[in-house]
């Protein structure tokens, strides 16, 4: 089956990251510590997998000037819509593997690129061989058992972010319909629910090192703020942040 590139065409102008980037740029930040600041001190190595347009490498910029920064991502055409301009970006199919050499890494983050992967067990071999000893692999991905989609299922309602049709992302969602943002999908393909990640993850050799919740920003108001609240008990959250270490 050709692969289909969902995100053709989106432009990101964002300046603030979302709360599961905040998230992950503390982690990296705690991760990294004094490497990033020491002078003479080989530039800590970074790279976004799943980067799109490279909006999360521009925060990254932001936050740690002295980082080396690296992107990939299937998506020719966010490529071509790059930031930060110094980041060395590449087009690849992550199915298949990243296009980097062992231990090349200090970090490695993907947000919002797993539940999209019909391989994920093959990009994830590849995250742990390109990623030096001692690192630090952080990825975010939506959760299957949020607050929200527990009640959806036991009403008989496609839980959310969980997608049936290539060509449709409504189908099963019943009445949520008219709540829908855009028809066409976004592409996931599997969605975890936390200890499904955890033993993915131990099976391709990390360690977990901690998992946060993040709220969902993309709904309206007192939803998104009932969101934030409910974030907190990571079980419950729209958005599972992991951080995790290469088991040596």
């Amino acid at each position: 089956m050709d692969l289909v590139d969902h995100y053709a065409g989106i432009r990101e102008t964002r300046r603030i990251p979302f709360a599961r980037e905040a998230i992950a740029l503390s982690q990296i930040r705690a991760h990294l510590g004094a490497a990033v600041t020491t002078p003479g001190a080989r530039p800590p190595q970074l790279l976004d997998a799943g980067c799109g347009d490279g909006t999360f490498l521009s925060f990254v910029d932001a936050a740690f000037p002295t980082l080396a920064l690296d992107g990939v991502d299937f998506s020719q055409d966010r490529l071509e819509g790059r930031q930060p301009s110094r980041a060395a970006l590449r087009q690849a199919d992550l199915n298949r593997g990243l296009p980097y050499e062992d231990a090349a890494f200090d970090v490695v983050y993907s947000g919002e690129v797993l539940e999209h992967l019909l391989d994920p067990d093959t990009f994830l071999r590849h995250v742990r061989r390109v990623m030096r000893p001692g690192g630090l692999f952080v990825l975010s991905t939506p959760n299957l058992f949020a607050w929200y989609n527990r009640a959806l299922m036991v009403c008989g309602v496609q839980p959310l972010f969980v997608e049936m049709s290539n060509e449709s992302g409504s189908v099963g969602v019943g009445p949520l319909k008219r709540f829908k943002l855009q028809e066409r999908p976004v592409g996931h393909v599997r969605i975890f629910h936390p200890e499904a990640l955890r033993d993915l993850l131990a099976l391709h050799g990390f360690r977990v090192l901690g998992m946060k919740g993040s709220s969902f920003e993309r709904f309206p108001g007192l939803l998104r703020r009932l969101d934030a609240l409910v974030a907190k008990v990571p079980t419950l959250a729209s958005d599972l942040v992991v951080s995790a270490a290469p088991v040596a």
